[in-house]
């Protein structure tokens, strides 16, 4: 009997060490890009980890399909208004994790296995946020921060598409928040996204390329304009 104990033992040792729970509560989360992301990294709400990355897939569809692995006891916090991102792990330095923001209150619970899309770490903030414009404001700007840390390194060419994608990005969150939301993001984001095409510029003008930053100049004033 005590054998058979310390084999019960070691076998419930070895599922929880592979990190499965087979009575976890199942998301399945689509994103374009994983960032680093990579199995085992956790899964976090009001920065507390709730769960872990069990697995994730390259879809044909051409976009990963990340499945996360949620303690039952979280469950109904997890809801129609339940969007998921991918950020630095505020609980493990260095590490990415799969963060949940409600931008509504109340919902209707999602069921287990569901196959969601994971958003855009910038406009989740301001899709009508239970939180404050604060929140939303430091979270952009950690976000760009991020971001221009992902600029080293690539090319000129590639930085030129990233900001380019990043100018997109912020225009469509400012189309979508209201005046107080956008002065701020105007004052307090948009310095960081020009400093970072100012560092572009300078790369350029060695090759007398510079010209080629005239479009994003172009974007730039539009969002002045929104």
């Amino acid at each position: 009997m005590r054998k058979f104990g310390v084999i019960l033992f070691a076998l419930l040792w070895a599922i929880i060490s592979a990190g499965y729970q087979p009575d976890a509560f199942r998301v399945h989360v689509l994103f374009d890009q994983v960032n680093k992301l990579q199995e085992g990294d956790g899964v976090v709400l009001k920065a507390q980890n709730i769960g872990f990355v069990e697995n994730f897939i390259y879809a044909k569809e051409g976009h990963f399909k990340v499945t996360l692995a949620i303690d039952k006891g979280f469950e109904t916090d997890i809801s129609e208004y339940s969007r998921f991102i991918i950020v630095e792990d505020p609980t493990v330095a260095g590490k990415k994790a799969v963060r949940v923001i409600q931008t509504r209150l109340g919902g209707k619970s999602l069921k287990n296995g569901t196959t969601i899309e994971g958003s855009d770490k910038y406009s989740v903030f301001f899709e009508d946020m239970a939180g404050d414009i604060r929140d939303g404001v430091d979270f952009l700007k950690k976000g760009m921060n991020e971001f221009s840390e992902g600029l080293k390194g690539l090319s000129e060419n590639e930085q030129i598409k990233a900001l380019r994608k990043e100018i997109k990005r912020l225009t469509e969150v400012m189309a979508k928040t209201k005046n107080e939301t956008r002065e701020k993001i105007i004052n307090e984001i948009l310095p960081l996204l020009k400093r970072d095409m100012e560092k572009l510029r300078e790369q350029l003008r060695k090759f007398g390329r510079e010209d080629e930053m005239t479009p994003l100049d172009d974007e730039i004033k539009k969002i002045n304009r929104i």
